[in-house]
Parts: structure tokens; C-alpha cells; sequence
């Protein structure tokens, strides 16, 4: 079983973190069918959980954290990931991916995390922005980094 892990996190720790000035047109497509995944599922989620966009998010996230315990949780907790800058969304990422048919709650659904495992392997490091404006209106953007920037995607 750590053989697959072993070798995720060697492709993760060998890609080439922001190694290109823009996005290419795979990145552009596993980011599209992210979020083509993500817009269809976060209102089931929400429905499910009884919350709202932010918190519904947050919770698809974090799919993929199991109890302590985790060997890929224990192996990314090892990893660097030198040069993406902060290693957690990653983690994140890369949990909710492997772990997401095991949540209970969101095990039959579409996981949308398979395509930024390939999108992480690429060198696009990934982070989210959860805002909730002033009269309680709720959005969400995905944030993915190169080397020419940070361009963010808005996801609901």
C-alpha cells in the first residue's frame, strides 16, 4: 500500500512548482472540470449538511482528513513541496482525493479532486478564498499560482 504513496509524493515533490508563466491548456482543463465537478456538488452538499456555500466547501475540503492514523496524511505531513509555497491546501487536496469515497457523507458523489492531484503534478501550486460579504452573500474562488502570478477561478 505505501508504494502508490511513496510514489504520489515523489511526483509531488518533483514537480515543477511554478515553473510556468501562465496557465497551460491542460492545467486550464483539469481546473474546468474541477469546477464543473465542484458547481454541481456543492449544492447536494449543502443540502446534506445544512449549510451554507463557505461551510459546504470547507467541508468537501476536508473529505479527505481521516483520524490520526492516516499513512498519506502521515507521508504529506513529511513532504516539503519546495517551492510551491504553503504545503497544507495541497495536502488538503491530495487527502480529499485518495480519502473522498470513504466520507460517509460524500462518498457517492463526484469527487472533484482528481483533477488537482494531476493539476498539483503539473507545478500548480492551489489555494481557495472563502468571502462572505456584508449582507451574508457567499462565494468562493479557487486560486491557482504559476509563475507569472496567482489567477483565481470563482467557483459559486
Amino acid at each position: 500500500m505505501a508504494d502508490w504513496m511513496d510514489e504520489l509524493i515523489a511526483r509531488l515533490e518533483a514537480a515543477p512548482w511554478r515553473a510556468t508563466t501562465g496557465l497551460t491548456p491542460e492545467a486550464k482543463a483539469l481546473i474546468d472540470e474541477h469546477l464543473s465537478t465542484l458547481r454541481a456538488i456543492l449544492p447536494e452538499i449543502m443540502k446534506r449538511r445544512g449549510d451554507g456555500l463557505v461551510d459546504a466547501y470547507s467541508f468537501a475540503v476536508f473529505a479527505g482528513n481521516k483520524a490520526k492514523g492516516d499513512a498519506l496524511m502521515d507521508k504529506l505531513f513529511g513532504a516539503t513541496f519546495r517551492n510551491a509555497g504553503v504545503r497544507e491546501p495541497i495536502m488538503w487536496a491530495v487527502l480529499a482525493a485518495y480519502n473522498w469515497k470513504s466520507n460517509e457523507l460524500v462518498g457517492d458523489l463526484p469527487n472533484p479532486w482528481g483533477p488537482v492531484v494531476k493539476l498539483l503534478e503539473l507545478g500548480y501550486p492551489i489555494s481557495s478564498d472563502d468571502i462572505v460579504d456584508e449582507d451574508g452573500t457567499e462565494h468562493v474562488d479557487l486560486c491557482v499560482g504559476h509563475k507569472g502570478g496567482i489567477e483565481t477561478f470563482h467557483i459559486l
